[in-house]
């Protein structure tokens, strides 16, 4: 089975361009973020954003920041193709900074 734009549908808040865009929000509890799902011609998701992310700051204020992760690598997960890598950036005013790379190197959905 592959994780593809039909399985989000049921998240979906606003099309905005389906089936290449589409903004969602998960709630947990209080808090709610939103963000934007950018899928693939083959409807993998390749890319989210948010802009509503909290970035810590070096004198430990918080700020609004944009935040994206990239997805790819689509891999064979036991019978699911799901990304297998991904990087954690921050959109700044002064620059993208990447402060995390993952890797997805084993799933057990129970």
């Amino acid at each position: 089975m592959t994780c593809r734009a039909k399985h989000w549908r049921g998240l979906v808040r606003r099309v905005a361009d389906w089936p290449h865009r589409a903004n969602v929000a998960f709630t947990l509890g209080p808090n709610t973020v939103s963000t934007e799902l950018i899928f693939s011609d083959d409807g993998e998701l390749i890319d989210f954003m948010s802009e509503d992310r909290d970035m810590l700051e070096m004198d430990g204020t918080m700020r609004i920041a944009r935040w994206a992760m990239p997805l790819g690598n689509y891999c064979d997960f036991d019978g699911w193709q799901l990304a297998s890598e991904g990087d954690a950036i921050w959109h700044l005013s002064e620059g993208s900074f990447t402060y995390g790379h993952l890797r997805l190197t084993h799933y057990n959905a129970r």
